[in-house]
């Protein structure tokens, strides 16, 4: 006669400790987990506080020819034409007259505006001087209805080449206010530009306010 009957309640015993020790460890893993949960969500925290604080992307102007201003967020439509709508303006810090035809600008998903008779502001196609900077003077590019560039008004990089797509300089802004004019940071050429007193596109800026973060 086989005594396997009698084996049978010890393998469902040892079955149901394997059962309630399983169980136990899983327990024992979401506990721990759910402990650390607060540590992950500082993590991240500090994270994005790191990544707001090293976010800009502005650069010294490495050329005569610079970025001046920009108004990213105008009041109304972005893609109005001039007076309205999006611009920004190129100033001449050097001792010569420097033409920018052909010259061009990139936002930080690529998008391209050439400087041309439909950007530049005050173009005439028959005097040179509309789209040459003479030292110590401004121009403006407008965005003048194009669909193909536009300034964004979050985390937006703002690159300057000439023709032969060399880059002069790039501007930053974190979150640009609505009516409000950016200009390069007063005392840090990397850092995100700030607000200005007021726009003031074609001519010298008004001043930058104190810089918030």
């Amino acid at each position: 006669m086989s005594l396997d009957f009698l084996a049978a309640p010890q393998r469902i015993c040892s079955t149901g400790d394997m059962m309630y020790s399983r169980s136990l460890s899983i327990a024992l893993v979401f506990l721990l987990l759910a402990s650390a949960a607060p540590l992950f969500l500082q993590i991240e925290k500090l994270d994005d506080s790191t990544l707001a604080e090293t976010s800009a992307r502005s650069m010294p102007c490495s050329g005569s020819i610079c970025l001046n201003e920009a108004m990213p967020n105008p009041n109304g439509y972005d893609d109005d034409f001039w007076p309205a709508g999006e611009w920004f303006e190129l100033s001449n810090s050097g001792s010569s007259n420097i033409s920018v035809a052909g010259w061009y600008a990139l936002n930080k998903n690529g998008k391209q505006i050439t400087f041309d008779s439909a950007s530049i502001v005050d173009y005439n196609a028959s005097n040179s001087s509309s789209w040459t900077i003479s030292p110590g003077e401004f121009l403006v590019i407008a965005r003048n209805g194009s669909q193909n560039f536009y300034l964004t008004n979050l985390a937006e990089t703002l690159s300057l080449y000439d023709s032969s797509s060399t880059k002069y300089d790039e501007a930053s802004w974190s979150n640009a206010q609505s009516g409000s004019a950016y200009v390069e940071h007063p005392s840090d050429a990397y850092a995100n530009w700030t607000t200005a007193v007021g726009p003031t596109p074609g001519s010298n800026n008004s001043g930058a306010q104190a810089p918030t973060y």
